[in-house]
This record gives C-alpha cells, sequence and structure tokens, in this order.
C-alpha cells in the first residue's frame, strides 16, 4: 500500500493508466497530475489567460463515480462507507455531521481535503435550511452514477480516505423486502465499514416501530447470506436521532428492551460489531454526546490484526502405509 497524501479536488482523479472491472471501486496506478510552477516573481508574473467554456462545473461539486474513488483509493488507505438505512432515516445527516465536526477546533481528527467539498458545503447549506424550515430535498437522478462523498481525515500522522456511498433508502427497503439480490447493490459488497441504521424517529410511532426491527433483521439476514462483512471489513448497528428517543421515556424503554437482544444478532455476523448511538442533528441544548466521535473512531479505525489458528498436532493417517524407518547412523 502507497504512502498516504492528503487529496485536494485539483488532483483529477480521471488520470488513470488502467482500470481493473472486478469490483466496482478497486485499486489502480494514476498518473501524478503536472504542477504549474512560477518562473518569475509573483508581483510581476503574467498568467495566462485561460477562461473555462460556459457551463463548466466547478471541481469538487458533483460527488464521485466508482472508478473516480478507485483512483482516490490507489493514492493511499481508505474506507468504503456504506449507510444502510431506508429514506429519511438519518443517513445524510451522518455524513454531513461527519463532515461539519471537522471545522470544530481541538479535534484530535483533523480535515485533510475532499475531492466533493463544494458537494460537502451544498449539503450543509441543505442542512441549515431544514433546520429553517424552508428547504425541501431534492430527489437523486435514477441511475446517476456519482454516489460517493469524499472526506480525507488526519489523526497524528496517519491519515485515511474516507469514501461514503450515499445510496437511496428505496435499494434498502427493496433489500429487506427480497426484491433485489444484494448483488444489485456492488458497493455494499466492497464496503469495508457497513453501518445498519435503526430509524430512532420511526421508533417513536408505535404504529411502525415494530416494522422498523423486523427490516432491520431482514437486512441481516440478508447480509448474512452473503457471507457478509467480507473479510476485513466490519459491521456496525447504528441508532439514528437518538437524541428523539432520550426525551420520550415510553420509547427510550422499549428501545432497552429489545435493544440487547438486535445487538446479539448484529454480533453473529461481526463478533466486534459496536452499537453506536448518533444525534446528528441534535439540538445545541442536547445533554448527552451525539455519537459524531464514535463513529468517527469507528470508520477511521485499522481492520482488527488476523489471528493464525495454532497449528494442530500432526497424526499419520491410520490408512497410510507404514512409515519406512532408515538406520541411525552417526554423522562423520
Amino acid at each position: 500500500m502507497s504512502e498516504w497524501e492528503p487529496q485536494s479536488p485539483a488532483n483529477d482523479p480521471a488520470a488513470v493508466e488502467e482500470q481493473v472491472a472486478e469490483s466496482p471501486i478497486v485499486r489502480q496506478p494514476v498518473v501524478e497530475p503536472t504542477q504549474w510552477r512560477p518562473t518569475q516573481p509573483v508581483a510581476t508574473q503574467q498568467l495566462p489567460e485561460e477562461t473555462p467554456p460556459a457551463g463548466t462545473p466547478l471541481r469538487g461539486a458533483t460527488l464521485l463515480t466508482a472508478e473516480e474513488a478507485s483512483a482516490l483509493l490507489a493514492r493511499g488507505q481508505g474506507r468504503v462507507v456504506v449507510w444502510m438505512g431506508e429514506r429519511e432515516a438519518g443517513k445524510t445527516a451522518i455524513t454531513a455531521r461527519l463532515y461539519e465536526r471537522q471545522r470544530l477546533p481541538n479535534q484530535d481528527v483533523q480535515f485533510a481535503g475532499s475531492a466533493t467539498l463544494l458537494a460537502f458545503e451544498a449539503l450543509a447549506y441543505e442542512r441549515r435550511q431544514v433546520a429553517n424550515g424552508s428547504w425541501t430535498p431534492a430527489e437523486r437522478a435514477e441511475g446517476d452514477p456519482r454516489q460517493i462523498y469524499h472526506l480525507a481525515l488526519t489523526s497524528g500522522n496517519d491519515g485515511v480516505n474516507l469514501l461514503i456511498a450515499d445510496l437511496p433508502g428505496e435499494l434498502f427497503r427493496a433489500l429487506a423486502d427480497n426484491q433485489i439480490a444484494l448483488s444489485a447493490i456492488p458497493l455494499v459488497r466492497r464496503a469495508d465499514k457497513l453501518a445498519l441504521i435503526v430509524d430512532g424517529a420511526r421508533l417513536r410511532d408505535s404504529a411502525v416501530r415494530a416494522a422498523v426491527l423486523t427490516r432491520v433483521r431482514q437486512l441481516l439476514e440478508r447480509i448474512g447470506a452473503a457471507s457478509l462483512p467480507a473479510a476485513g471489513a466490519s459491521l456496525a448497528m447504528v441508532v439514528t436521532k437518538w437524541d428523539l428517543i432520550a426525551e420520550d421515556p415510553e420509547t427510550l424503554a422499549y428501545w432497552h428492551a429489545r435493544e440487547h437482544d438486535l445487538a446479539a444478532s448484529v454480533r453473529e455476523l461481526d463478533p466486534d460489531a459496536p452499537h453506536i448511538r448518533v444525534a446528528a442533528a441534535a439540538p445545541a441544548n442536547f445533554p448527552q454526546d451525539d455519537g459524531i466521535g464514535a463513529l468517527r473512531s469507528w470508520l477511521i479505525a485499522r481492520p482488527g490484526a488476523t489471528i493464525d489458528p495454532p497449528v494442530e498436532r500432526y497424526e499419520w493417517p491410520v490408512d497410510a502405509p507404514e512409515r519406512m524407518r532408515l538406520p541411525w547412523r552417526r554423522r562423520k
């Protein structure tokens, strides 16, 4: 694996020498972009007069395709992240909050760049409009290949590229209902971090809360049937909108009575799977931790060390011919 280096929107991930088609996101070599260097003092430098064509989109304003994400992974270590949850379960709010958290001072994890920076800024703006009650979410075009946010983070001397898939919740509803196969969502099979989303807002609704837990268990069945998470990947149960649960004693009691059993089912697929409570859109006076730090730590954590099983004692097969014993001779 090559040494990690911060990624900026100026690095065009389309400059790729070869592409590998075994999975939607693969590691592949990339060509270093040519960097312009001044040849005279900046005060007298005459920059080339280049005007981009009308309608040219700004770099970082759109999400990445699988091929562009592959080019980023070729530059250093990364984690492909998939939130597995239905529509309006809080997936986009988590993504936006992960980005916004890096702006806060005195963070142990620092922002190191993004190839989708303007897309993140647009998402943050949309969140503010939601808070003001003046925004209606736009539907993503069907079949849009641009589905991945990029967030580069550093912690000490280590860095990691988070590639966060923005997949429609309808896909996971269809998957839970067994209307589509898991192979229809290639990013799930490629994911390094699979987060099973439990919608806290719907848990407050007594008419649908039982269906919420049923669909989570159905998704668990689909994941297990596909032998996921894959080796080196990890699974987590993430309860969103925890502030709505925490403020309602009846919902809190309902969840506590079922939390242990559901977490145990998740750990049947991944014994190390954490259970994370997230309040990404909680008000400023929310008295509990919002869980974003714990979620981020899980996302950037390296896969657990592989422990080889002990070597079993060798026994000569009972149906094998007798071993030939040579006479012992003293070495000269």
